[in-house]
């Protein structure tokens, strides 16, 4: 009997250690994201600084309001990984026996862990296209200055 509860032990102990590892790798994404889009987004206002006075308080007006909204996001964003976690468990409880004689893929993981892996990716892109946002802003704010002060552009570059 003791091999048996520790034979159907071993399983949950791998499925919460894969779903640690995913969460992990997450979290480390989450940080490289969020120190890379700092990076950028400081590089991008001194640049709308340099530019015009106009710019320069647009980029005064956007580094306050990161200041403001940081923690908030933060929080925001942190939520996501323990979301993964549980999708990923929930994914993995709800694969059926049919799944399992469903083939591997190449890496020879079973099609719950695929599509788990295809919707972290998900949340991954749309996690940094949010990051993003002001970044864009800032960086259209720039090209409509340049546009409007350089003689002869095209119509439709304006």
């Amino acid at each position: 009997e003791s091999d048996k509860a520790e034979s159907e032990s071993a399983p949950r102990e791998d499925s919460e250690k894969a779903a640690e590892a995913y969460q992990k790798f997450y979290v480390t994404h989450q940080r490289q994201m969020d120190l890379t889009v700092q990076e950028l987004r400081n590089r991008v206002r001194n640049s709308a600084s340099a530019t015009s006075t106009e710019l320069a308080r647009l980029a005064a007006l956007d580094a306050l309001l990161a200041d403001l909204t940081t923690s908030h996001s933060r929080s925001c964003y942190g939520v996501i990984p323990g979301l993964l976690r549980e999708h990923y468990e929930r994914l993995q409880r709800d694969s059926t026996a049919a799944d399992s004689q469903v083939a591997p893929n190449r890496q020879g993981l079973p099609p719950y862990v695929e599509q788990f892996c295809d919707d972290m990716r998900a949340a991954l892109l749309a996690e940094i296209d949010d990051r993003l946002l002001p970044v864009l802003g800032l960086v259209e704010a720039i090209n409509l200055r340049f546009m409007s002060t350089t003689p002869n552009t095209p119509a439709r570059m304006r």
